[in-house]
């Protein structure tokens, strides 16, 4: 919440992600401004229908359709059509799509076997109007010196052949917002589903631990070094968030235990902070990322949650950084884990053994991962007395691998 603009929507998918925030802002009274949008529940009619009046400090969220749009049955889901009489290559404004997909007149219908008229996705390529550069800087939504690293132009394609209704949903909100002048802020939790995001990921910036919608994009020339992130990074904004705002709830404490789901939770920080570490490595502002990383190890102790592959992250932005003395460190103690629970799976029985391929192969890509962070920091040692360690593996854990080959689960591998 602390991430949003002021009368912001967020919004959310299932329970872990949502229910915490809604129990701040009702119990806690912190942020009601800030409107949820669970988009595990924007598939029903009642709750579509609530989005139209205020709650607490939330004003109502704009939307293109109206109640007999989405009431009952209507609009449970819409396919694409493909009419030849649409352009395939043409960008169509989202606020007309959103209309004639509403519409009741059978010319904007087509009809199916059995002599029903239904509603239809006429394209998949939508544009949606954008402020000028010089409306966007009033506004606050980018900064006048990037200005001319930004295309103030927002086109996207639809990423489904099918649209639900909370697909549906989301589709005319943007819309909505972006023919009021994008004056109400959209953000997305970075955790949602690839296919929550509507196809709009060019047009993301990651403030924190959420997704500012923004209706321009930056240019290809500006660069970006994580892979896993959609759009580009609001690095000053998110260092500020990290290193003077968020709070750990225990994390940072040594005697409180998380069970496996409260640890899960801390995921999420860890990876986003190492990305946007990198971010910072990568605009020279390296003294920064240091001490954002600083922030999360302290923030998020060895006792609260384990180094697994999480920490390979941590570990090659302290490398990017240049803080190779602290990337040891940290590699050090996932290593030890690692050969810790590859040693383990080298006693089991052999069928036993078998079945833990999957988390042997993540081991050792995370062993692998790591020696190549060193190596690419330029520590030589490092890296060798990794490979070297993995050489004097069980060789019941070799003959596991060679037996069961193929690419491990994805991890820490994915980093470009």
């Amino acid at each position: 919440l602390s991430c949003c603009a002021p009368n912001a929507v967020l919004f959310t998918f299932g329970d872990n992600q949502t229910y915490p925030l809604w129990y701040i802002q009702e119990i806690e009274h912190y942020r009601p401004d800030v409107r949820i949008i669970n988009t595990s529940l924007l598939g029903i009619d009642w709750y579509i229908d609530q989005l139209n009046y205020r709650i607490n400090d939330a004003d109502a969220v704009p939307m293109i359709w109206k109640k007999e749009n989405y009431i009952g049955d209507r609009h449970n889901y819409i396919r694409y059509f493909d009419n030849k009489q649409v352009p395939k290559e043409k960008y169509f404004n989202l606020a007309d799509i959103c209309a004639f997909m509403n519409a009741n007149e059978n010319d904007k219908r087509v009809q199916l076997q059995s002599g029903e008229w239904i509603n239809y996705m006429p394209s998949k390529h939508f544009y949606v109007p954008c402020p000028t550069k010089e409306e966007l800087v009033a506004a606050g939504m980018v900064d006048a010196a990037d200005t001319s690293k930004i295309i103030a132009d927002m086109k996207f394609n639809f990423p489904k052949d099918l649209g639900y209704k909370s697909d549906l949903a989301v589709l005319n909100i943007i819309a909505a917002v972006g023919r009021e002048g994008w004056k109400r802020p959209l953000y997305f939790d970075a955790g949602l589903r690839q296919g929550d995001y509507a196809g709009t990921g060019d047009y993301m910036r990651l403030e924190g631990l959420v997704y500012h919608l923004m209706p321009y994009k930056f240019a290809d020339s500006v660069a970006r070094v994580n892979s896993q992130v959609l759009g580009t990074i609001n690095t000053e904004k998110s260092y500020r968030l990290f290193v003077d705002s968020f709070l750990w709830g225990g994390g940072e404490r040594t005697d409180v235990y998380f069970d496996e789901p409260n640890r899960h939770e801390f995921v999420t920080y860890r990876m986003d902070a190492s990305f946007i570490a990198n971010q910072l490595s990568a605009e020279g502002k390296k003294d920064k990322a240091i001490t954002l990383l600083d922030k999360l190890v302290t923030g998020i102790t060895e006792h609260s949650y384990a180094y697994d592959y999480t920490g390979y992250f941590i570990a090659a932005a302290y490398y990017r950084a240049g803080a190779i003395a602290k990337g040891n460190a940290l590699s050090d103690k996932i290593a030890r884990n690692s050969f810790d629970d590859l040693n383990w799976i080298a006693t089991l029985p052999d069928d036993s053994r078998n079945a833990m391929t999957e988390d042997a192969k993540q081991q050792i890509q995370i062993l692998q991962s790591l020696g190549g962070a060193a190596a690419q920091a330029g520590d030589t040692v490092q890296t060798k007395k990794l490979y070297d360690k993995m050489n004097h593996l069980d060789n019941k854990i070799k003959e596991m691998l060679r037996t069961n080959r193929g690419s491990g689960p994805a991890g820490a591998g994915e980093e470009e």
